[in-house]
């Protein structure tokens, strides 16, 4: 981990500790008097950020002519603004020589540590999580009073920016610079700084700093403001609806994510409409649930893009904006920061691309992969996403666009993926192969023989020890729900058929007792439905869960509690 040395042009003297040696000098000492405490903020990539308090020996900050011989305790705790992760209690130590300091916590989704330096009361240095990377700054809350001031750069440039007063001291911490933290001086209400590669200055109007960065590299200046109410907003982003069941949230594969659901109905209508557009033009779909959110791609003659709805339809909000030359959004997927959302680009071109952006709330979106052939399928894993890619290939690609593989076949109506490997449906039809996801083998899954009444496979889905299909006849005179181990072993088990002629299942999810799948139950306009079998089911009747809905439902979501679906311009709810 990279150490700062930034605040060596503002302290002469070296730091020496107060303090007597009481036990082993190769063990770190626990304080026997009063703490001393210390507050801050951290920023990292994007929209991540938070708070910290800790609690340090008495004179760390200060010159002592007695220095401790050994290592001092450090314990407190950290907030960040990630969806369903409380405050982390941490715990480490700050040695003498150099005032090095080393202290981590572990919470729901990870742990997070920190590695910096303290000097004339101040420790600053730089953090790693599961959520990003960063920098951090705390400062003594000693009698002259510390004050945080929470903001972000104008524009979305470089993301977060954190600002304190303690005194006539002032400084903080931001993104996107080659150092991330910054000292000064602050007076008559004037914060004048310093950073690695120029200078920046703000003024407090209030409660509000507004300040200008110069000549600091990648930007060579950015506005910004910041203010103490703000600060107040970096608490734990809530996991599911107001109040509690005591439920652990569930990925569509029927594993726990470790988060609380919090849900609770209080008496709510079931199914429960969450939004309804005003738009008569308006369709919505590929429901992606991520935490107290579901987020729906949308299009229409006002516009596409992306709508973020809150689970227990409190609110909802337009997350992206696309234009027409972007042309539609064919897929949703999510991982632990961003969402991502595949767009086909204008027909007959291949400017179709995957972009992304911070579900926390980041300003701008970025692009991963570009130059795709009308991608029509986005899938990720956890760790990587696949698309249909240039020429109707499929390409594996990272978080942050790196390329991985691009040689997964052509033509293809669905994929599933595991982390480990990547199940194939082509088009128009054909046996659904399982690829190592380095592409170090194929196997055949679902072979001719046992598609042969349903030699289609339009939808794919993988959970637990199992492969679901839903399958049909080229002529759609019959359609069905497959279930197979997905390491292609033992024999194929239909789960129920369905005639056609309007009746049609469609996208296909389980959970740990059941499968899921939208569809068709019937000619006419209100012909769309939900239907469910048990996971184990074999020519089984489909439990009816909502009908009578505006055209077929595409695609379904699970979560421990609830199933969601989109019916053309409104956005549903579904107890199981």
């Amino acid at each position: 981990m990279r150490k700062l040395g930034v605040w060596a042009w503002v302290v002469a003297t070296a730091l020496v500790v107060v303090g007597s040696s009481c036990g082993k000098d190769d063990e770190a000492q626990t304080p026997t008097g009063t703490t001393e405490r210390y507050r801050g903020s951290l920023v990292g990539a994007s929209e991540l950020a938070g708070t910290l308090t800790l609690d340090l020996a008495p004179g760390l900050g200060t010159a002592s002519v007695t220095p401790k011989a050994t290592a001092t305790k450090i314990s407190g705790t950290v907030t960040v603004n990630v969806p369903g992760v409380g405050p982390i209690s941490l715990e480490g130590t700050v040695a003498v020589a150099g005032g090095v300091a080393k202290f981590s916590g572990s919470g729901a989704g990870g742990s997070i540590s920190f590695e910096g330096t303290l000097v004339d009361g101040v420790l600053s240095g730089t953090f790693t999580s599961p959520w990003g990377s960063g920098s951090f700054s705390v400062t003594r809350d000693d009698v002259a009073g510390l004050k945080l001031y929470c903001g972000a750069f104008t524009g979305g440039a470089r993301g977060r920016v954190h600002v304190f007063t303690l005194g006539e001291k002032g400084g903080g911490v931001f993104a996107g610079g080659p150092t991330g933290v910054f000292l000064g001086t602050f007076k008559a209400s004037k914060l004048d700084f310093a950073l690695a590669t120029g200078s920046g200055s703000a003024v407090l109007s209030g409660s509000t700093f507004t300040g200008t960065f110069s000549a600091d590299a990648p930007v060579p200046s950015a506005t910004f403001t910041a203010s103490e109410a703000a600060c107040s907003t970096l608490v734990p982003r809530p996991d599911g609806d107001a109040g509690t069941d005591g439920a652990t949230d569930a990925t569509s594969d029927g594993s726990t994510d470790g988060a609380t659901d919090g849900a609770t109905d209080g008496g709510a209508t079931d199914p429960l409409l969450l939004h309804e557009s005003t738009l008569g033009s308006d369709q919505f779909s590929f429901p992606t649930r991520y935490n107290a959110s579901l987020f729906v791609a949308r299009t229409g003659a006002a516009g596409g893009g992306v709508l973020e709805v809150a689970i227990d339809g409190s609110k909802v909000s337009t997350f992206v904006t696309t234009t027409t030359g972007d042309g539609f959004v064919t897929g949703l997927a999510t991982d632990t920061k961003n969402l991502y959302w595949q767009l086909t680009g204008a027909a007959g071109s291949t400017n179709g691309r995957v972009d992304y952006k911070s579900v926390l709330g980041a300003p701008t979106a970025s692009t991963a992969v570009s130059a795709l052939d009308y991608p029509n399928v986005l899938v990720t894993d956890g760790t990587d996403l696949y698309s249909t890619g240039t020429s109707g290939k499929v390409i594996r690609f990272g978080p942050g666009g790196e390329l991985k593989n691009a040689t997964f076949g052509t033509g293809l109506n669905d994929l599933a993926a595991d982390g480990t490997y990547v199940w194939l449906a082509p088009a128009p039809g054909g046996s659904v192969s399982r690829w190592s996801k380095d592409l170090t083998g194929v196997t055949e899954i679902l072979s001719s023989t046992e598609l042969a009444a349903t030699p289609i496979v339009r939808s794919l889905h993988v959970a637990g020890a199992d492969l679901f299909a839903v399958a049909y006849a080229a002529d759609f005179s019959k359609y069905a729900i497959l279930r197979k181990a997905k390491d292609g072993t033992g024999t194929v088990t239909t789960m129920a058929t369905f005639p056609g002629g309007g009746d049609a299942p469609f996208g296909v999810v389980a959970d740990a007792t059941h499968v899921y799948f939208g569809g068709s139950c019937g000619a006419g306009p209100a012909k769309g439905c939900v239907r469910r079998l048990p996971r184990t089911a074999s020519l089984g009747t489909p439990e009816s869960m909502a009908s009578g809905l505006e055209s077929y439902i595409r695609d379904v979501t699970v979560d421990a509690n609830y199933v969601f679906y989109t019916d053309v311009k409104r956005v549903w709810r579904k107890k199981k």
